[in-house]
């Protein structure tokens, strides 16, 4: 039995008086000691040492302690036992082998444990249900904060168990943390609660949203807790999860709209903290007018969900400091506050009108992350709210055969069904959010044109609400619902606003579909701008941003398509009204441009210069491609044209480069970008399309990006299976795939030394004219007879020999021939493995070769880049995935390529995080490639959008880039002039599947 020995610390008895005994002798009256004392108290012994570490299970016999005489005669312990139920707790002190005493310390029996917050083997609070004694005594509870289970200070919350003895409380304190341990160390789930910082759903990891407070919250924990939580009231009911509430709902809101609003109202206040995750505030204040049929009381019971105790609400004042604490302190509910006053009584209640206004207006950045909705029922208060900050609700022919009470309470089942399926939801993988962020999203796109902007976030509340509700219960509401919240809405201001948000709302919505229609013949502006009246046709001003669109034609939409306006005056009004329309010191509505006809006839042309503020996205990214038509292609045309596509346009055409052998033009390509921005994706892209197109293409993976896993998250698993071909160089894994000292293919002495040369340059780094041009002549002698193959080692041998810089170039190559020897290597050529495979090449060298300067992979290169040179008779397409100290210096393997790898039709492809690397310019070399890709950028994206032509990132447009969004800066192929001409172009990164190509390879692997 393996047991720790502490030394006592206690002193020994003075007056004891200790004769000489054998260590035997002792140990046997020991043990006898011990069993009697088993046998009188009947007791099962589970043995614990000093730190209560268990020492060997539990004994039936403690004979079995003991059965080492001379162990037991040694032993100088306190042991701490108790009986089987571990109800009852004994301290028995051992000295040198004698029993000094034995000591009863307390009698309890744990009858239930519940956990509150309990995450990495922590705990905020454990609550303990027991019995302080043996028999029949009344059960208690003790809460105990994680912070307090120590030995001394876990007493405190026992203060039934202290007194029983008059035993150290320390030891006491340690049975109790023991105890506690036991059910904290692995709890099993039906003991774990938890509850949020804040009332409402809290995130508790792993897409869980969970309620607080939590249903039956235990007395205990509750002086632990804020007073905003406690003052939420749990809705609990005993209904099942997949219950219909609809059954119990649709006798109460049956065909009547206004209180169906009411009930959208209270469902939409449960979401509200995941608005928020969309930037969805609830910036207006429900003001509900009741009625002789809808009094009072019967709106309290409509709209208040945080406590159903009673049919009360704050009042507006003058006393506000209950109104105030809600306002604080809800989340995800409903604030409902009560105004008496009357019309001419306002003043009393205006405290509490600016408090509840300035609650909506800051909703986004209230400060304390609480997200509700607040409503009002009052007769008058519509007379001091501003009306861009409230939603009137009056109840026109409403009555109702129903209690208030009846409705408060079927609405508590529906609140407690809520909470349970947003709970469960979120455990399944998120699919509740999901399903809700789907719903906004399709909601925000959607916009009603008749809506006022201040009315934004309260109808997309609604719909979302509207929506959930119907994806978890059976049909309830109206089916003109929908019309009318809008109508409802967009009544809300039209006295304070005339219509002015409605008409330049649908004009633009009318507009940009026209637009995107292809409606309109759109015409870049010159200096005279080529222009025939009635032509329908629209002038862009990319530098003003602006466009000009002729008065006749804006008259068209206003009289034959909108609904909102009868006469063009109000259109242009609304215009200039919103900013949409120049302003200018004369209040003028139209411009006059320089225009002439076709036939050569110059005039001037009346417009409306319509701000880009009007108009779509989509519609702005169409007007940035108005000059590069002829670097546009369809899919058809880009199959018959054989280019590769590098960018997709917003109208789903695509612009490439014509890749010609006899050009002997530059396609190095060199992406930027935030991680995640998609800079891996794209490279893995477009080698498929460049093997596709017939080039020879080597990836070598530095980083793991293009592992086979990774590639299979990139792309469809036939073409990872089909195209790639997977190389792990490591000790235990795969040798480095080719001979870096062959000489096969190299016809003549000087193109052996090229090879060679190239491979130690590439290990070595930049080194001076003097040594380069004595190496070479080293090499002229030692390779002038050798034929196949060399060993570098054996190469290094004979440079070692060779006084000063010999041995300092051996001592750069020595450690990666080191690793090479290691890991081991295929005798084949460059172009043995490319005709044995056939594939795409993928070597990945991880960090078990070369050093920081990736040395092997400045050798595998040099040595491929030579090959190309001997066999050039195809495209070689080389990528590294992470440039990030590789070595660009003069005369590097990488270097030549960039600067002359067109003369052998080589092109690199590389990427990394920042385009203006502040503290190297390693990386400059990269920015002479032809292609270069600009997703998202890091540090520097003011400088990179200057650099593309725009005057910041905003412009740019890189504040809304998303994954895979670029600025290509590339030669385009023109299809006019056939030639390949400098653009700038702003798109998304091709996928390989949207290419012709891909269905080329689909015929030539026969994958369908």
């Amino acid at each position: 039995m393996n047991t720790r020995r502490p030394t006592s610390n206690q002193p020994q008895n003075q007056g004891q008086v200790l004769q000489p005994i054998s260590e035997h002798e002792l140990a046997v009256e020991t043990a006898k000691e011990l069993i009697g004392v088993q046998k009188r108290l009947g007791l099962t012994l589970t043995i614990y040492d000093g730190n209560l570490n268990r020492m060997s299970g539990t004994f039936e016999s403690i004979w079995e302690l003991i059965n080492n005489p001379e162990f037991i005669s040694k032993l100088t312990q306190d042991f701490y036992f108790s009986d089987k139920n571990e109800s009852r707790w004994f301290k028995v002190k051992i000295r040198k082998g004698k029993l000094i005493g034995i000591s009863f310390l307390i009698g309890m029996k744990t009858n239930w444990v519940k956990i509150y917050n309990f995450s990495f083997g922590r705990y905020a609070y454990i609550v303990i249900g027991f019995y302080p004694g043996v028999g029949n005594i009344i059960a208690t509870t003790s809460a105990i904060p994680f912070e307090n289970v120590t030995p001394e200070k876990v007493t405190q919350h026992f203060p039934q168990l202290i007194g029983q003895t008059a035993n150290n409380k320390n030891d006491i304190g340690k049975i109790l943390c023991f105890i506690i341990n036991k059910f904290t160390a692995n709890p099993s789930s039906d003991i774990c609660e938890y509850i949020g910082p804040k009332q409402g759903f809290n995130y508790f990891g792993n897409n869980n949203y969970l309620f607080s407070p939590p249903h039956l919250l235990r007395d205990e924990i509750k002086p632990y807790l804020n007073k905003g939580l406690l003052s939420r009231q749990h809705p609990y009911s005993c209904s099942d999860l997949n219950d219909d509430l609809s059954k119990i709902l649709i006798p109460l809101f049956k065909n009547k709209r206004e209180l169906q609003i009411l009930l959208l109202y209270r469902l939409a206040s449960w979401l509200s903290a995941f608005f928020a995750k969309k930037d969805v505030y609830s910036d207006n204040i429900l003001i509900v007018k009741p009625s002789t049929e809808v009094p009072v009381a019967l709106s309290i019971a409509l709209l208040r969900n945080t406590s159903y105790a009673s049919l009360e609400a704050p009042p507006i004042g003058p006393n506000i400091k209950s109104l105030k604490f809600e306002l604080e302190n809800v989340n995800d509910g409903l604030v409902v506050a009560i105004d008496v006053f009357a019309a001419d009584q306002l003043k009393k209640g205006e405290k509490g009108f600016d408090l509840m206004i300035n609650d909506a207006t800051r909703a986004k950045n209230n400060g304390n992350g609480v997200h509700h909705i607040s409503a009002l029922i009052s007769k008058f208060a519509d007379l001091y709210i501003p009306k861009e900050v409230c939603c009137v609700l009056e109840f026109d022919n409403v009555s109702t055969n129903y209690s208030p009470e009846t409705f408060k309470n079927a609405l508590r089942r529906l609140d407690a069904n809520v909470i349970t399926r947003i709970e469960d939801g979120c455990k399944k993988k998120g699919a509740f959010l999901k399903v809700f962020n789907n719903h906004i999203n399709e909601i925000m796109h959607k916009m009603p044109c008749a809506l006022p902007r201040s009315k934004y976030f309260t109808y997309i509340m609604l719909m979302a609400a509207l929506r959930m509700y119907n994806e978890w219960y059976s049909p309830l509401f109206c089916l003109d619902i929908e019309k009318y919240i809008v109508d409802w809405l967009g009544s809300q201001e039209q006295d304070r606003q005339p219509l002015y948000d409605t008409i330049c709302s649908e004009y633009g919505k009318i507009l940009n579909q026209k637009i995107a229609d292809g409606y309109f013949h759109l015409i870049p502006k010159d200096e005279v701008t080529l222009f025939d009246k009635g032509s329908h046709a629209i002038i862009v001003d990319k530098a003003e941003r602006r466009i000009y669109i002729e008065t006749a034609d804006s008259f068209d939409i206003a009289k034959d398509e909108m609904t909102s306006i009868v006469d063009t005056d109000s259109l242009t009004a609304a215009l200039y009204s919103g900013g949409y329309l120049p302003h200018n010191a004369k209040n003028e509505k139209s411009v006059r441009i320089a225009a002439i006809t076709s036939d050569g006839t110059p005039y001037p042309l009346y417009v409306h210069a319509i701000s880009y503020k009007l108009l779509t996205q989509e519609n702005k990214l169409k007007f940035e491609l108005l000059d590069k038509e002829a670097n546009l292609f369809t899919y058809d045309e880009l199959q018959k044209e054989g280019i590769l596509p590098l960018i997709k346009t917003v109208d789903g055409r695509f612009a490439g480069k014509k890749l010609r052998y006899e050009a002997e033009e530059s396609n190095s390509y060199f992406g930027t970008g935030k991680t995640g921005s998609g800079k891996s994706w794209a490279i893995a892209q477009l080698i498929c399309m460049l093997f596709m197109l017939g080039h020879t293409a080597v990836v070598f993976d530095v980083s793991g990006s293009y592992t086979k896993e990774k590639l299979l998250k990139m792309l469809p698993t036939e073409v990872v299976e089909k195209l790639f071909r997977f190389i792990y160089v490591g000790a235990g894994k795969d040798p480095v795939p080719v001979d870096l000292g062959s000489l096969r293919g190299c016809e003549t002495l000087p193109d052996k030394k090229r090879s060679i040369h190239s491979v130690l340059r590439a290990a070595t780094g930049a080194i001076d004219k003097s040594t380069s041009r004595k190496l070479k002549g080293f090499l002229s002698e030692y390779l002038n007879n050798k034929e196949y193959s060399i060993s570098l080692n054996d190469l290094c041998s004979k440079l070692e020999e060779v006084e000063g810089w010999g041995a300092e170039i051996v001592d750069c190559v020595q450690s990666v021939l080191d690793d090479i020897k290691e890991v081991g290597f295929e005798e084949q050529t460059w172009d043995d493995l490319f005709v044995k495979n056939k594939k795409i090449i993928v070597i990945n060298l991880g960090n078990e070769v070369g050093d920081s300067n990736h040395q092997l992979l400045d050798m595998l290169v040099g040595s491929l880049f030579n090959w190309q040179m001997t066999h050039d008779s195809g495209f070689l397409s080389i990528a590294i995935d992470e440039l990030i100290d590789q070595d660009f210096s003069t005369g590097s393997p990488l270097q030549t390529i960039v600067k002359q790898g067109r003369k052998f039709h080589t092109a690199l492809i590389g990427a990394t995080q920042d385009y203006y690397n502040q503290g190297s310019s390693h990386l400059d070399v990269m920015k002479q490639s032809n292609i270069k890709s600009f997703c998202r950028p890091g540090k520097s994206e003011d400088r990179v959008a200057q650099k593309l032509g725009y005057s910041n990132a905003v412009d740019a447009g890189f504040n809304k880039f998303k994954a895979g969004d670029t600025l290509l800066e590339f030669d385009g192929y023109n299809k006019e002039t056939g030639e390949n001409e400098a653009l700038t172009m702003k798109g998304r990164v091709v996928n390989f599947v949207e290419t012709p190509l891909y269905q080329k390879f689909h015929e030539i692997y026969g994958c369908y």
